[in-house]
């Protein structure tokens, strides 16, 4: 299904209607989806947001009342390692798992543009090696902190006058580079202990960072053969980081379109991409070839570069 297209649809509603994601929350727990994922990017109106539906809201505030509406689909939530600080994401997730009863999962991105940059007041992209330094301090803080007051440490006995016993917390002391926290996290650990992780991503850093953290991986793999090497990278990565490979998983993405028969999938198919405005992803890829569309001709040979 055309992506760019589907957002031009009649029915297309406007990014902050609260009520049109309550309902494609239930739509989707009802048809046995295991989970809401919802994008994001750190910050701004990025370029494509001028031409079609665009990520306007946060999304562990957008999560919280789909929570309420629903009662056993997944919830997860993305948010930059680059920005910010881990304490905020942490306790954010946590008390997103919380309110949900164990649903929370959270997908950690490094992606940085230049709107993000603008908005969080910082003159240049930060360089690869430093961009995973700083998300790994970020990780390490945030899972310390998932579980830095177990159910343990709740013993709320007002005879005693003890609510918490902070002999029984586990307090992190992390002094990165980039990030530092000590201390212990305001809500104890959820009901599902540490929130499911997720990552995305091919570069080499990507799996690494990855194969190290998260419990899920998605992949968009083009051929069979590189979807076999980056099967085999990224288990082979996690037990080098002293897990056990079958506990991450590769998930390849895709889109489906379904309906009740296969004339009414493939017309749901036609249907956006008669409306596809091929102008935006023509300028995309003329951009990632260092290109002018006008230098970059949709049929026929590509042009040297």
């Amino acid at each position: 299904m055309n992506v760019l297209a589907s957002g031009r649809h009649d029915a297309a509603q406007h990014s902050t209607d609260i009520d049109t994601f309550s309902r494609i929350a239930r739509i989707a727990e009802r048809g046995r989806i295991d989970a809401l994922f919802l994008a994001d990017g750190p910050a701004g109106l990025v370029e494509e947001s001028f031409t079609r539906p665009w990520r306007a809201l946060e999304p562990v505030s957008l999560l919280s009342p789909l929570s309420q509406q629903t009662g056993h689909i997944g919830l997860v939530a993305t948010t930059s390692t680059l920005f910010g600080h881990p304490y905020v994401a942490a306790r954010q997730i946590a008390t997103l798992d919380h309110i949900s009863k164990r649903r929370a999962a959270w997908n950690i991105i490094t992606s940085q543009t230049p709107v993000a940059l603008a908005a969080y007041g910082l003159e240049s992209r930060f360089g690869q090696d430093e961009r995973y330094v700083r998300a790994d301090e970020f990780a390490r803080i945030v899972t310390g902190l998932w579980s830095s007051v177990p159910q343990s440490a709740i013993v709320a006995d007002p005879g005693r006058n003890l609510f918490v016993d902070e002999t029984v917390t586990r307090p992190i002391d992390v002094q990165g580079i980039h990030f530092r926290s000590r201390g212990n996290l305001s809500a104890p650990v959820g009901p599902q202990g540490r929130p499911v992780i997720f990552h995305s991503g091919q570069s080499d850093d990507s799996k690494a960072f990855g194969a190290r953290w998260a419990d899920a991986l998605f992949t968009g793999q083009r051929t069979l053969a590189g979807a076999q090497k980056f099967y085999s990278d990224v288990k082979a990565l996690a037990r080098a980081n002293g897990r056990n490979p079958d506990h991450l998983l590769v998930m390849p993405g895709l889109f489906r379109i379904l309906g009740g028969s296969e004339e009414e999938a493939r017309g749901r198919k036609d249907d956006p991409d008669a409306r596809l405005d091929i102008d935006f992803p023509h300028h995309e890829l003329a951009h990632h070839f260092a290109l002018s569309p006008d230098d970059l001709p949709l049929v026929g040979v590509l042009p040297s570069i």
